[in-house]
């Protein structure tokens, strides 16, 4: 067990607030580094950005020749085909294909054909 002496707990609040300042001193110094590790990182993104763009001219290679196209500058996309009705419902119309959830109205209908 240890004895605490007027001593001993000064030595310890001392090592404490030595310890506490070590810490924030750390701190400041991790958040100086991260910042310039960051301002690095832009310089250097601008200058690999401006030779990729500065090849890009030079060979005339568009977003498709980098496989970069969207939808509108690619090929069209496939329309989905409309199938034709499944069911009708004989009161109001409605209609169903056969894809996706079935309809409460599909359940509710008197219908030979017990399959859907």
């Amino acid at each position: 067990m240890v004895t605490y002496t007027p001593g001993n707990v000064s030595k310890y609040l001392v090592m404490q607030n030595t310890l506490e300042e070590t810490k924030r001193k750390y701190k400041e110094e991790i958040e100086r580094l991260e910042k310039e590790v960051k301002k690095e990182r832009e310089v250097e993104l601008e200058s690999v950005v401006a030779e990729v763009k500065a090849t890009i001219k030079r060979y005339g290679l568009t977003a498709r020749d980098l496989g970069l196209s969207t939808s509108a500058q690619g090929k069209p996309k496939a329309k989905s085909s409309k199938l034709p009705p499944k069911v009708v419902h004989p009161a109001d119309g409605r209609t169903w294909s056969g894809r996706g959830a079935k309809p409460t109205w599909v359940s509710e209908l008197d219908m030979d054909n017990t399959n859907l």
